[in-house]
C-alpha cells in the first residue's frame, strides 16, 4: 500500500485527554449495529477497508459471531449529537477475522479482524486512510502514541464526541506483566501494553479503535485496542491496557489489502465487459436484430 497520501493531518492535535477536533484522527472509523448504537471501532486503511479488532466481530465465549448485514461503518464523524456535513455511512460486504482468533482461550492473541466496505469511499478533509509502519522501523522505538475512541468516560457514560489521549506505550511486556500478572494471561507475543495507571486510560466501547504514532508529520498504526482488566464489572483504567501490535500482523494485513486489489481489478474488467456487451446489443437492437 502506498503511503504517500496516508497518515497526514492539517490542524494541531489540542491538549490530550480534551474532545479532538473535527479532522483530527480521519481514519477513524465508528462500528455500529442495526439500533444505530456504537459498539467499536476501527481504523481506515484503504479506499474500501477498515481495520478492528476481532472480538468486535466474534466476543470471547459468545455463541455469536456479527455478519455483513449486522454492522454499518461510520467514517468522517465526529460529533453524534449533531449532524455533519461529509459523514459516510457504509454498509460492508465481507468480514475477515484472523485465523488464530479463538474465543474460547484467555489469550487476546490475534485481536484483529478486516472489514471490507460495500462500494469505496471518498477521502476528504474528514476521511484519510492512516499508514502502516514499514518493515525494520525504528517507529516501533516511539514510546508515546495517540489512542482514540467514544468509549465509558467518567461518568459511566458513552461519549458522542471523539476523545484522544496521548497514551504511554509500554516498549517492555515484562514491565507491563508485573504490575498484574492477569495481563500476561491476557498477552501473548503479538499483544502490547499501553495507557496510564491514574483512572486515565482506554474503556469499554473503545475496543477496535487504533493506537497511533507520529514520525516526520505521518501517524502509523501502532495497535488496536484489545481488552483492558475490570474492576467492580467496569474497565479498570488504573491498569494498562492490552493492544493487538499491528506491526506483527503486516504480513497478514498487506496479504488482504492485496488480495482486495486483484478483486477490484477483476472487478473492472467484468465491468468493462458488461459495458462493452450492453453497447453492442444496443447497437444490434438498433439494427433489428
Amino acid at each position: 500500500m502506498s503511503t504517500e497520501a496516508c497518515g497526514t493531518i492539517q490542524i494541531e492535535r489540542g491538549t490530550e485527554g480534551d474532545y479532538a477536533k473535527r479532522g483530527l484522527f480521519p481514519w477513524t472509523a465508528v462500528l455500529m449495529n442495526k439500533g444505530g448504537i456504537k459498539f467499536c471501532g476501527g481504523t481506515l486503511l484503504t479506499i474500501d477497508l477498515v481495520l478492528t479488532a476481532a472480538h468486535c466481530i466474534h466476543g470471547k465465549n459468545n455463541l455469536y459471531k456479527f455478519t455483513t448485514k449486522d454492522i454499518t461503518v461510520v467514517l468522517g464523524a465526529h460529533n453524534f449529537n449533531v449532524d455533519e456535513p461529509g459523514r459516510v455511512y457504509s454498509e460492508i460486504s465481507s468480514i475477515n477475522v484472523h485465523e488464530d482468533w479463538n474465543v474460547t482461550s484467555n489469550s487476546h492473541d490475534a485481536d484483529i479482524a478486516m472489514l471490507t466496505l460495500y462500494g469505496f469511499v471518498k477521502f476528504s478533509s474528514y476521511i484519510q486512510p492512516i499508514c502502516l509502519i514499514p518493515p525494520e522501523s525504528n517507529i516501533t522505538e516511539i514510546s508515546h502514541g495517540y489512542a482514540v475512541g467514544y468509549g465509558l468516560n467518567e461518568n459511566l457514560q458513552y461519549e458522542n464526541v471523539l476523545k484522544f489521549l496521548n497514551m504511554p506505550i509500554v516498549l517492555n511486556n515484562e514491565e507491563c506483566f508485573y504490575t498484574n500478572p492477569v495481563l500476561l494471561l491476557l498477552s501473548s507475543l503479538r499483544t502490547f501494553c499501553a495507557g496510564y495507571r491514574n483512572g486515565t486510560n482506554v474503556c469499554e466501547g473503545d475496543s477496535g479503535n487504533g493506537l497511533f504514532v507520529e514520525q516526520e508529520g505521518a501517524n502509523y498504526l501502532r495497535g488496536i485496542v484489545s481488552v483492558s482488566l475490570l474492576f467492580n464489572g467496569k474497565c479498570d483504567v488504573n491498569k494498562y491496557a492490552v493492544y493487538t501490535n499491528v506491526l506483527k500482523f503486516r504480513d497478514w494485513i498487506t496479504n488482504r489489502i492485496n488480495e482486495r486489489s486483484e478483486t477490484q481489478a477483476l472487478d473492472s474488467k467484468i465491468y468493462l465487459i458488461q459495458l462493452r456487451f450492453a453497447s453492442l446489443k444496443s447497437k444490434l437492437e438498433n439494427l433489428g436484430f
